[in-house]
Formats: structure tokens, C-alpha cells, sequence
């Protein structure tokens, strides 16, 4: 009997943990499909352009989920390691519902880890706290703070840390214009 409590206690006690672990915090989960696309293009990438660093040893060891305004995924950023060292990064869009690679790096980390450190700095925000990373086309970046006392949606622009003042229709509609857009590039 008591073990069985003993282990019904390490259960909840492992769960509690889990269910307390940040959205932010880096953490690799993707589905298959999508791993295989990733992998894919590192390889393809790397054979394909002379300046490539990635090789056989390069791995995923963090994916960064990008959401659009109505809370939905609409990208990756794969960050890969080769050998111990930062090598670079994949960023797949998949607002159009395809898996389209919208940029990479052979080099370093992606541009939003040093968006994440500078808006810190400027409007002292914990991104602890931030539920997501809104990815608005290009290289515009969004945080979202939900103040929950309040029931009130905060948004951060990451390149400048400031606080969004456009309307979340505005938003949304710049945002559907650039998918169309890309709807009628990538087919």
C-alpha cells in the first residue's frame, strides 16, 4: 500500500512538473513529417552551397514555435548545432499550409534570440511570463503577455520592445494580405 501511494505521489509530482514547464523554454517536439522536411533541407543545403558548415554531425537541439494572431503555429525556427558548436538555423513558414523554408543561416543563432535580449532590456519584460512568439511576415516578430488579473492581451514588438498600439484587425489584416501574397508565389 505503500508503495502504491509512494508511486501514485511520483506521478502527480511528475506531471505537476511537466504541466509547470514554460512554452519558451527550449525544448525539441515536432512531428515527423516535419522532422524529415528539416532534415532534408539541412542535408540539401549543406551539399549544395560550398559555405555550408552542417555535415553528417549536425543536429536540431532547439525549435522555436512561431504563432500567428489567432493562435495558431505558423512556423518553426530549427536551430542546429554541429560538433558542440552553434551552426546556424532553419526557419520553415507553414502559414500557407505548406512546409516552405522562408530562411537560414549557416552561422549563429536566428536574429529573435537577440530581439528576446534587447526587448528585455528596453521594457524590462520577463519572458518567462510571455506565452507566445508572433510571427508577422519577414523578420517582424511580436511577444504576447497575457496580463490574466485583467484578461488582457499584451503585444510587444520585439525589434524595438515597445508596446503595440495598431488595432488586432489592422494586424490581421496586413497579416492575410502577406499569405495571400505568398499563396500566389510558392504555387
Amino acid at each position: 500500500m505503500k508503495k502504491s501511494i509512494k508511486y501514485l505521489i511520483f506521478i502527480l509530482l511528475a506531471c505537476f512538473i511537466f504541466i509547470l514547464n514554460p512554452f519558451n523554454k527550449k525544448t525539441v517536439t515536432m512531428n515527423d513529417e516535419r522532422l524529415d522536411f528539416v532534415k532534408e533541407q539541412i542535408t540539401l543545403l549543406s551539399d549544395s552551397l560550398e559555405e555550408s558548415n552542417w555535415n553528417d554531425s549536425s543536429e536540431i537541439y532547439n525549435v522555436i514555435h512561431l504563432y500567428d494572431l489567432d493562435d495558431n503555429i505558423n512556423g518553426y525556427i530549427y536551430e542546429i548545432r554541429t560538433n558542440d558548436r552553434d551552426t546556424g538555423f532553419i526557419q520553415i513558414d507553414i502559414s500557407t499550409g505548406d512546409n516552405v523554408v522562408s530562411s537560414f543561416s549557416f552561422d549563429g543563432n536566428h536574429a529573435i534570440n537577440s530581439m528576446i535580449s534587447q526587448s528585455e532590456k528596453i521594457s524590462n519584460h520577463n519572458l518567462e511570463k510571455t506565452d507566445k512568439i508572433i510571427h508577422i511576415g519577414g523578420y517582424n516578430y511580436l511577444i504576447e503577455s497575457k496580463d490574466t488579473k485583467q484578461n488582457v492581451r499584451n503585444l510587444f514588438d520585439l525589434s524595438t520592445g515597445g508596446k503595440v498600439t495598431e488595432s488586432l484587425d489592422i494586424l490581421k489584416n496586413k497579416y492575410n494580405e502577406q499569405i495571400d501574397k505568398q499563396e500566389i508565389y510558392y504555387k
